[in-house]
């Protein structure tokens, strides 16, 4: 392999890598959301938590960020 193919194969993998980084941000965005309108639906944090699997402190800090 060439330098220039090799350099080419390190910048599609570093743009995989930035690629999976945004969308894994949209997906937190989108579930911080989702748990503020539970919230504010009446839903306690912890059937939030047990329903997603995750912890109270996630929910918490979720609900601060929206």
């Amino acid at each position: 392999m060439s330098i220039p193919e090799a350099l080419q194969h390190l910048t599609e993998a570093q743009a995989a890598l930035d690629q999976i980084e945004v969308d894994r941000t949209e997906a937190i965005t989108q579930r911080d959301e989702a748990i503020a309108l539970a919230r504010d639906a009446g839903i306690e944090a912890s059937a939030i938590a047990k329903h997603l699997g995750i912890t109270r402190q996630i929910v918490y800090r979720a609900l601060k960020r929206t």
